[in-house]
C-alpha cells in the first residue's frame, strides 16, 4: 500500500513503482578500500606489533602472492571464489619459485601457467608442501579476520572453506626424511 499526500507524492510514488517494475538496478555496496592498501596496512601493523622479521616476511609473501593472483580490487569484492582459486593455484606453486631461474622473472599468474603447462607435458615440478599451503591459508585467515574485527568487512571470504586436515599434513611430513651424515657434511 502506498499513501500519497498530494500530486507530488503521487508522482514520486508512481516513479518508484515504475522503476521497480522495469528492474532498475538496486544500489550496491560502495567499493571498499583496495586490497593493496589493506595489505600494506596489515604488514605495518605486524611490524608495529613487534612480530619477528621472519613472520613478517612470510606474511608479506602470502599477501603479495594473493594480491598478484587475484588482482588489486576493493576488499569487499573479494569473494570465496577468489580464495578457492588462490588455494587451487597453490596446488601448482613450485617450491622456491622466486629463486629458480625458470620462474625468477615471471609474475605469479605466469608461474602458475608455466607449471601447469610443464605438468601437462609430463614434466615433474616439485611444488610446495601441504604444510606450506596450510600456512598460506592461515595467514590469509588472519588477514581477513583482522578486517572483520576492524569492521572493514562483515564476513571473511574464507568462511566455509575447509582447512587442511591434520592427517593430510602428517602424511606430507612423513614423506620427508632427515639429512644423512654425508648430506650434512656437504652442507656444512
Amino acid at each position: 500500500t502506498i499513501k500519497a499526500d498530494g500530486p507530488d507524492d503521487h508522482r514520486m510514488a508512481m516513479e518508484v513503482v515504475e522503476a521497480l517494475t522495469r528492474g532498475a538496478p538496486v544500489p550496491s555496496e560502495p567499493p571498499g578500500p583496495l586490497l593493496s592498501v589493506l595489505v600494506a596496512n596489515s604488514l605495518t601493523d605486524l611490524r608495529n606489533a613487534g612480530l619477528s622479521e621472519g613472520n613478517i616476511l612470510d606474511s608479506r609473501n602470502t599477501l603479495t602472492l594473493f594480491l598478484d593472483l587475484v588482482g588489486d580490487r576493493p576488499v569487499n569484492q573479494v569473494t570465496d571464489d577468489h580464495l578457492r582459486a588462490f588455494l587451487t593455484d597453490m596446488q601448482d606453486w613450485p617450491a622456491n619459485a622466486r629463486k629458480l631461474p625458470a620462474f625468477r622473472d615471471l609474475d605469479a599468474p605466469a608461474i602458475i601457467a608455466k607449471v601447469r603447462k610443464m605438468k601437462a607435458a609430463g614434466t615433474e615440478v616439485p611444488c610446495i608442501a601441504a604444510r606450506t599451503k596450510a600456512k598460506h591459508r592461515d595467514r590469509l585467515a588472519t588477514f581477513f579476520n583482522a578486517l572483520v574485527d576492524a569492521g572493514v568487512l562483515t564476513r571473511t571470504p574464507l568462511k566455509g572453506i575447509k582447512r587442511h586436515t591434520a592427517t593430510s599434513l602428517q602424511a606430507d611430513e612423513e614423506t620427508r626424511r632427515p639429512f644423512s651424515a654425508d648430506e650434512l657434511a656437504n652442507i656444512f
